[in-house]
């Protein structure tokens, strides 16, 4: 704990009271003394107060304390030596006596700020934190300049929960002593404790800095930056203090902030390690089953976190979150009546818990109970207005009910609350498609899937909407990515296939109604929706069977010509042969240049590594009659009409020019295959070539690893 200086300003009094001076170990007696007698009177000599203080400063304060007992004793009136006394009590945890010191060297000096300093610091020990910050008033009084004064009053500050005053005082210590280690310490502290996770690191760095090397200093910019989300640098701090911090409890604290920071990051198998040595060290610690089971639960094994929750609870009767959170593992496990009982039982110790309410009101929905459930859901968000989870399980149970308006209502105040909230987006988008807003629905699934929704089903959403505005090869794209995540989700076949039958790609189409089937379609459409799709399905095959015997008959119609051209051909050689034989003899002739098709390409879309893509959220700015020419464009491409192109003589990068000014920008992969890498027009023609370039730089650079 930070503590004042020792300032003693008085000389040594020896025997009849003449000042003498103490000598140091191994000093010779004066020329002719005797050095027996030397030896006896050096005893007298030292100072008691000096002694004690060496004592002190190798940390032994018993020691120190004994020889202030007999500095008090040879003088009832030194106030140093109840100070130093008081500060050798306060190091041993005696701060009862530590007060009664200080108030004994405050009588007879009343106006020595370090005995304040001292007596602040012991009241703060005991919990008065009223005389504690009233000490550090007044010392500071004394001696604006004593920068641990502040420091410490800030501490009693901020043990009253005044952590914007504690910060003040904090600053004006290093505004004092830019080299106080412990005042950037305590300052991160306050700091981390108002939410400021950023600028409590940087003050542990400064402490680091000015000496502060110890574990703890390293377990406190640990959890700065646990709240910062940096999990990695979080790990590297609690085990660097892991290997400086020798005491056993303290290991068991930080080995469970470390598995903490490792369940952040979704490493669980390494987080369970450390809370199982915590656990080994303190088997009675309710926070640690509870932290456990956390990590079980997002392991996946249910069953073991609920044993944790179980543990936790059996040590602590009245742990809510424990009771909650086993409610969750509950639920999960499809043990709804379970999860009420203990949303039930974390409600009954916390009434003005929403995060209960709102579970309950969930599980509730789940079983059928709407009233029910709207009626805790409602109660929820009452408690907590600013709850955004409350707000969102409110919304999806008024969706269920047909209350479209309530629930996008609440899914803009989930957004309001949380911009970064990818579920709200997500059930947004579905309720504007079901409106007919495709524009809307898509806005809300690309934000949806930049936030990490990474899931098939907002692409199949999204493919759905993109074909709804005849945006098919686009709608495809989706599709195949939905089933590239999720190659079981009939859904995404079914809605490929209609899409593919728009397009005439009649046996495609067929392809995925037959995998649709196979992957048990009926279990997920309604009936209306699923004669729609057998319906379908059956158009499309008849389509295939047509287009085959078209096909058939068109070969033998060519056939048949080849055959005549073939004869007519042998008839004009033969007639020939000699003439041609004798004009070519001795000579070359001249080769026509024959043209080559170009044949279809394979058309990619570039996306970056949050998965947007710059050339369709370009193409969803334009207007209709501008989309269906970069549209068209892009098809004549694939069938291997390049077009009016230009070579921008930039790594390989081509920009294709279209009326009215319209760009595209694209780079081949191979001689039949290009990725389109945006598109523009001329009013920001160089922007959009340096960013196509930078694009292109990118792809070319994640395609190599």
């Amino acid at each position: 704990m930070p503590q004042p200086k020792r300032n003693r300003r008085r000389k040594n009094k020896g025997p009849g009271g003449r000042p003498v001076h103490s000598r140091a170990n191994g000093e010779t007696p004066p020329d002719g003394f005797p050095s027996s007698i030397w030896d006896a009177l050096r005893v007298l000599m030292i100072d008691p107060v000096e002694s004690g203080n060496a004592r002190h400063d190798r940390a032994d304060y018993p020691g120190a304390i004994v020889h202030y007992d007999r500095a008090i004793a040879m003088d009832p009136d030194d106030a140093h030596a109840y100070r130093f006394r008081g500060l050798a009590r306060l190091s041993i945890g005696d701060y009862e006596g530590a007060i009664a010191d200080c108030d004994h060297a405050a009588s007879m000096a009343s106006d020595d700020a370090s005995t304040l300093v001292i007596r602040s610091l012991a009241k703060r020990c005991v919990g008065d934190l009223d005389g504690a910050i009233a000490d550090g008033d007044r010392a500071i009084d004394l001696d604006p300049k004593l920068d641990v004064a502040y420091v410490n009053r800030g501490i009693a500050k901020e043990r009253a929960d005044n952590c914007l005053a504690a910060i003040a005082d904090y600053d004006r210590a290093i505004a004092l002593n830019p080299d106080n280690g412990t005042a950037y310490s305590v300052r991160g502290l306050a700091k981390g404790k108002t939410g400021d996770y950023p600028g409590a690191k940087h003050d542990f760095d400064l402490a680091i800095l000015n000496g502060a090397n110890d574990g703890g200093t390293y377990y406190n910019r640990g959890n700065a930056k646990q709240g910062m989300g940096d999990y990695d640098g979080a790990i590297d701090d609690y085990t660097r203090a892991l290997n400086l911090e020798p005491d056993r409890s303290l290991i068991a604290l930080i080995s469970m902030q470390r598995g903490s920071a490792k369940a952040g990051r979704g490493e669980y198998e390494s987080a369970l390690l450390d809370y199982d040595r915590a656990i080994g060290i303190d088997p009675d610690s309710a926070s640690l089953y509870y932290k456990r089971g956390n990590a079980r639960e997002g392991s996946g094994d249910l069953d073991g976190a609920i044993a944790d929750y179980d543990r936790a609870i059996g040590l602590y009767e009245g742990y809510v979150l424990a009771y909650i959170d086993r409610g969750v593992a509950k639920a999960k496990a499809g043990d709804d009546d379970g999860a009420i009982s203990d949303y039930d039982h974390a409600i009954t110790l916390d009434a003005d818990q929403p995060i209960a309410y709102c579970n309950r009101g969930a599980a509730k929905l789940k079983q059928g109970d709407y009233e029910q459930a709207m009626a805790d859901l409602d109660h929820a968000v009452t408690l907590a207005p600013g709850f955004a989870e409350g707000y969102f399980n409110r919304g999806g149970a008024r969706a269920s009910q047909g209350d479209n308006d309530g629930a996008l209502a609440d899914f803009d105040r989930v957004i309001a609350l949380d911009p970064d909230h990818p579920g709200a987006y997500y059930n947004r988008g579905l309720l504007r498609a079901e409106e007919g807003d495709h524009d809307g629905s898509i806005s809300d699934w690309n934000r949806a899937i930049v936030l990490g929704f990474e899931y098939a089903e907002v692409y199949v959403a999204r493919g759905n909407a993109k074909t709804a505005q005849g945006s098919y090869d686009e709608a495809i794209a989706d599709y195949d990515h939905a089933i590239a995540l999720d190659p079981d989700l009939a859904l995404a076949y079914a809605n490929r296939g209609n899409t593919r039958a728009y397009l005439d790609d009649y046996a495609g189409a067929a392809e995925d109604y037959r995998q649709a089937d196979a992957l048990n379609i009926e279990s997920v459409l309604a009936p209306e929706a699923l004669r729609t799709f057998y319906a379908a399905r059956e158009s499309v095959v008849l389509e295939v069977e047509k287009q085959r015997w078209q096909d058939v008959e068109s070969r033998n119609t060519d056939l048949a010509d080849e055959n005549s051209r073939m004869a007519a051909d042998n008839h004009a050689l033969r007639a020939t042969n000699g003439q041609l034989t004798k004009a070519l003899s001795g000579r070359r002739q001249p080769t026509a240049e024959v043209p080559r098709s170009l044949g279809s390409r394979q058309i990619q879309y570039y996306a970056d590594a949050r998965g947007t893509t710059p050339y369709i959220d370009w193409l969803i700015e334009l207007d209709q009659n501008s989309r269906r020419r970069v549209r068209d464009a892009v098809s004549q491409m694939q069938r291997g009409n390049t077009g009016d192109i230009k070579p921008l003589h930039r790594d390989g990068l081509f920009e294709r020019r279209l009326e009215s000014g319209l760009r595209i920008y694209y780079a081949k992969t191979s001689q039949t295959s290009v990725v389109i890498l945006g598109g523009g027009d001329k009013s920001d023609q160089q922007k959009d070539i340096d960013a196509a370039a930078d694009r292109w730089a990118d792809w070319v650079g994640r395609q190599g690893k």
